[in-house]
């Protein structure tokens, strides 16, 4: 269930009076501050939070081939675990039978 947020509105006596701050206590605050992201260079139109993250995006997801490549389907993949997902969840029979 969603937690009531009272939200109270104070004008600051040092600014013009058209100029207020909203105050809402506790943790909701976080979701009104907009954070600036950073655009994938390669205009691939990703853009991330972390500068981490977009090295990882260009490193092996932005312009790079996919290095596996399921043996039954021929589906590609960046990552290898993405790979070992897809077959068990779109090739599971085949990894369960036992001759």
């Amino acid at each position: 269930m969603p937690r009531a947020v009272i939200r109270v509105i104070f004008a600051v006596p040092l600014q013009p009076p058209d100029e207020y701050f909203s105050y809402s206590g506790g943790r909701s605050n976080d979701r009104d501050v907009i954070e600036p992201r950073i655009v994938c260079p390669n205009l691939c139109g990703r853009s991330y939070k972390r500068m981490e993250h977009l090295k990882r995006h260009i490193s092996y997801e932005c312009g790079v081939e996919p290095k596996y490549k399921c043996h039954v389907c021929q589906r590609k993949f960046v990552y290898n675990f993405s790979m070992k997902k897809h077959m068990g969840l779109v090739h599971k029979e085949m990894m369960t039978t036992r001759p």
